[in-house]
């Protein structure tokens, strides 16, 4: 995909999204994210790897916001989070969360 975008075959980007959703209104006590301790919640298991991506693809952004909350009723950690990474001329939504029971539409 860089040698792709380097290239210039998509064209010019004026906006990219990386997401990684699903659907599960459940806790899994099993599972130690979704449980509060220090490296719990989305945030810390699944936006290093779409930052990862974004920052090989595009490089450093100029600017970074970042929405982080908890959509399910009983849950403890952070589980939804959208980051926008501004660049100058376009911008990278990256977006995640467990709750999310259709995927994002792009329009």
């Amino acid at each position: 995909m860089k040698k792709v975008v380097d290239d210039g075959l998509v064209g010019e980007v004026v906006e990219a999204t990386f997401a990684y959703d699903r659907y599960n209104a459940a806790l899994s006590y099993k599972v130690h994210k979704e449980m509060p301790s220090a490296g719990s919640g989305i945030v810390k298991d699944l936006s290093p790897h779409l930052v990862d991506q974004a920052l090989y693809l595009f490089g450093m952004p100029d600017a970074v916001f970042a929405d982080v909350m908890v959509t399910r009723p009983t849950s403890q950690v952070d589980d939804y989070f959208e980051i926008l990474l501004y660049y100058k001329k376009f911008r990278v939504r990256l977006h995640s969360g467990y709750f999310v029971r259709s995927p994002y539409l792009l329009m």
